[in-house]
């Protein structure tokens, strides 16, 4: 079945779930998302599995809040702080229809935009 947004591809930088939530919606209508995470960690919700007495962890490291809102993605890690890693997301971003973050300028030690 051909999907609306299929060709469309979208450089996702988002953390928690407001920010990924979105991208998750364009890939359950066809687009190619592509996830950037920092090393070391990644998007901390990978490490939300509990809310008050509820586990939402299920498998190895893996929980239902990182799962739900990263559904259909790829994933790739760059080290955004260093040079090399910059190019890297630049070279990407000419590659791509959408770029999509919910960092906020203030809180990011270096932009790729």
């Amino acid at each position: 079945m051909h999907k609306p947004l299929e060709g469309i591809r979208v450089l996702e930088w988002g953390i928690f779930h407001a920010g990924p939530g979105g991208p998750a919606i364009l890939a359950d209508m066809g687009a190619e998302v592509i996830k950037i995470e920092q090393p070391g960690g990644g998007d901390p919700s990978r490490k939300s599995d509990r809310f008050k007495d509820i586990d939402f962890r299920f498998g190895k490291d893996r929980n239902i809040f990182f799962e739900g809102a990263n559904r259909g993605k790829k994933s790739i890690t760059i080290n955004l702080a260093h040079d090399e890693g910059k190019k890297i997301a630049y070279e990407l971003v000419k590659k791509t229809d959408v770029f999509f973050t919910n960092i906020r300028p203030e809180k990011v030690i270096c932009c790729i935009c």
